[in-house]
């Protein structure tokens, strides 16, 4: 009795183990997975973050001579911006108009730190700073105000 006992509580644990259903959990990672149960580590994130400049950035390059905003993160482009394109006067929503959108895959970390800077037409930094980047749904972002 004592080993049928043992014997339907090893087997009762061995369908229930069998049952649950491995893979990412976070809804915030590119691969969630709606039905696991079991977080498996196997999570990747991406980063969206929006860049922008207020009138009175705008201004000031405009009387410095510069002509356009580029954004570098680690060292590459994620897209420019004349100077008269500025956003504000309040902070723009994820993808807003006159914005540099950057994505930066960040693997199985959920949140990361990266540098930027923003440099003019002749590659001159104006700006730099760092991203504490957070991997977020595609319709969520880091906002990032270049001044």
């Amino acid at each position: 009795m004592k080993r049928n006992l043992v014997f339907m509580m090893l087997a009762t644990s061995l369908v229930f183990v069998a049952c649950q259903k491995k893979g990412c959990t976070d809804p915030n990672a590119n691969n969630h997975v709606d039905v696991a149960d079991v977080d498996d580590g196997s999570c990747t994130y991406t980063a969206h973050g929006t860049f922008w400049f207020d009138q009175s950035v705008s201004i000031a390059q405009n009387q410095a001579g510069t002509t356009l905003i580029e954004v570098f993160v680690e060292n590459v482009s994620g897209g420019s911006l004349p100077v008269a394109s500025y956003a504000g006067p309040a902070t723009p929503s994820c993808g807003y108009d006159n914005t540099i959108n950057i994505e930066k895959n960040m693997g199985s970390e959920s949140t990361k730190s990266f540098n930027w800077v923003a440099k003019d037409q002749n590659g001159t930094t104006l700006y730099s700073g760092t991203w504490n980047a957070s991997g977020l749904p595609d319709n969520s972002c880091d906002v990032i105000q270049i001044q």
